[in-house]
């Protein structure tokens, strides 16, 4: 029979301080990482505490903007623009102002109550002028059968559209 030679207990040797400090650097920067993850997923739910999104221009639209969507795809036209009031009057924002105006213009317009799409249109065009608001403003123009009035709006339009 063959046996095994017996291993010599050998004492293990204490982790140098080198390798700790490895160590904790590497988990600080996972926790970081971690951290700065959790922040983020926190700033795109934030709410300023009546369960109402703050917008942060940028990062979409404002959630008053696609609530008032799906209520108007109901056919729940009253509660849409409800939604769209309630928020213009919660959000001191303009670039927030611009977006639930222009929803509000064409909750408007798809209502065919074209005097009040135009005056939620004016009300964006007064925060920021750019070809998105000059050309609704042309289409609702049209829809009143304001040629003069959609002529130039088309025109501002056409000055308005990216060179490239």
């Amino acid at each position: 029979m063959i046996s095994m030679p017996k291993r010599s207990k050998k004492h293990k040797k204490p982790i140098s301080h080198k390798k700790i400090l490895a160590i904790a650097i590497i988990v600080g920067v996972l926790v970081l990482a971690v951290l700065a993850g959790v922040l983020a997923r926190f700033l795109q739910q934030s709410t300023n505490g009546q369960g109402d999104e703050i917008f942060v221009p940028g990062q979409g639209l404002p959630r008053a903007v696609n609530d008032s969507q799906s209520l108007s795809l109901q056919g729940k036209n009253e509660e849409a623009n409800k939604k769209l009031e309630d928020a213009l009057q919660k959000n001191p924002q303009d670039a927030a102002k611009y977006e639930l105006y222009i929803q509000q213009g064409i909750n408007y317009q798809n209502q065919k109550d074209y005097s009040k799409a135009l005056e939620s249109y004016r009300k964006a065009e007064a925060i920021k002028q750019d070809d998105k608001i000059t050309l609704l403003i042309a289409e609702v123009a049209m829809l009143l059968n304001d040629k003069p009035l959609a002529l130039e709006y088309y025109r501002k339009t056409a000055t308005l559209l990216p060179k490239d």
